[in-house]
């Protein structure tokens, strides 16, 4: 059950990407950044700057994921800035990157081969198994927001849920039309998890065991698939 609501903070705004959990931004900001998606994602003048197989990723989608990375971005340095105020030269985590448009590009070209590919092995996630997750992680995060489930911090936590109310509210929509929006997003996501299982399964177990190991051979597995599709960037420069 844990690991459910650590799933949804982690990726609460997935559509092709995630959005970290924002404990230091303010209300008005999340709100902002509801009314700027809403504005890109109603544009009608939406520009295609690449296809993978004829499936479109337009300008707006790009925008959009670079207003989420920067909120990531944001979130990320005052947190670490925290840690390092209080632990000082003892930090072990490395300082916050923020992704170029190239390089979110890549990640949204890479999720939509995975998704293809996990289609084309008979592994996708039905429409009503992403619902029925979707529900599943919804009632689990308002029992939490009840008290009715544990969570390591619930001021942090009950701060995050105020914090995408304000975004669900900047978006224009109700809570349930927001739910029933990320459904598509959820079914990628779980799609693209049952193919990396099944890639990783093929390791040996020992190396199974080894994150960089584990990082490495899904890259590359990765670097192999993209040829074995038609990628046509059709804007290099952002």
């Amino acid at each position: 059950m844990f690991k459910k609501i650590n799933l949804i903070l982690g990726t609460i705004f997935l559509v092709a990407i995630i959005l970290t959990t924002i404990t230091y931004a303010n209300v008005d900001k999340w709100y902002s950044l509801g009314q700027k998606v809403a504005l890109l994602k109603n544009d009608p003048n939406r520009e295609v700057i690449a296809r993978i197989n004829g499936k479109e990723i337009t300008k707006n989608d790009l925008e959009i994921g670079l207003l989420i990375e920067q909120q990531k971005y944001e979130y990320q340095t005052k947190k670490y800035e925290s840690i390092t105020q209080q632990a000082g030269e003892n930090v072990l985590i490395p300082p916050p990157q923020k992704a170029s448009p190239d390089e979110l590009l890549d990640r949204f070209i890479d999720n939509e081969v995975l998704y293809q590919e996990a289609k084309s092995q008979g592994l996708e996630v039905s429409y009503e198994e992403a619902k029925k997750y979707a529900e599943e992680v919804r009632k689990s995060i308002n029992d939490a927001c009840a008290g009715k489930i544990e969570v390591a911090d619930r001021q942090e936590f009950m701060e995050i849920q105020n914090y995408i109310k304000q975004y669900i509210k900047g978006l224009g929509l109700s809570e349930d039309e927001y739910w029933n929006k990320l459904i598509p997003g959820y079914q990628k996501f779980l799609s693209i998890g049952k193919l990396k299982e099944k890639i990783l399964s093929s390791m040996p177990e020992e190396e199974r065991r080894d994150p960089a190991k584990v990082h490495s051979y899904f890259e590359q597995y990765k670097n192999n698939l993209r040829k074995k599709y038609n990628i046509e960037i059709l804007q290099k420069s952002f």
